[in-house]
């Protein structure tokens, strides 16, 4: 299992698209892609949108002759607009930047990376509305 390797290779995949960078808020200071996101002071409304990361799902994909793993993992798009359009647009480019393409995964060859649903709602704080797009990736550990 290559769980760190993945990761990192998800966050370059998205940090790395400039459509996906100029769609999220600027108010970080830093890239608005987090697996863990920090806490703000103040008025929290300016960070949006950005997009978390990392829950995901790790199983075993072996041969006899090689390792590596299936992956199920979890993109999900916050923001604060007055309806789904937003949330919408950027789910569009991180389809686009994810679907069909290759994982830079070190240490692993990317076999396939899928975009498999997308549901969208709003979160029960009645004011946030949340982009949730699941993904399937497999690699072979190199």
């Amino acid at each position: 299992m290559n769980a760190d390797g993945f990761q990192r290779a998800v966050f370059a995949k998205l940090s790395g698209s400039i459509s996906i960078l100029v769609a999220l808020s600027t108010e970080w200071g830093t890239t608005p892609i987090f697996a863990d996101v920090p806490e703000v002071d103040g008025d929290s409304s300016a960070y949006f949108p950005f997009v978390t990361f990392g829950q995901d799902k790790f199983v075993p994909w072996d041969t006899k002759s090689t390792h590596g793993g299936n992956v199920t993992f979890q993109v999900d798009i916050w923001t604060r607009s007055a309806n789904y359009t937003q949330a919408k647009a950027i789910a569009g480019l991180v389809y686009d930047v994810l679907h069909d393409q290759e994982l830079t995964i070190t240490g692993s060859a990317s076999i396939l990376t899928r975009n498999e649903s997308a549901a969208f709602s709003m979160d029960p704080d009645g004011i946030t509305r949340r982009g949730l797009m699941l993904f399937r990736a497999q690699y072979d550990n190199a």
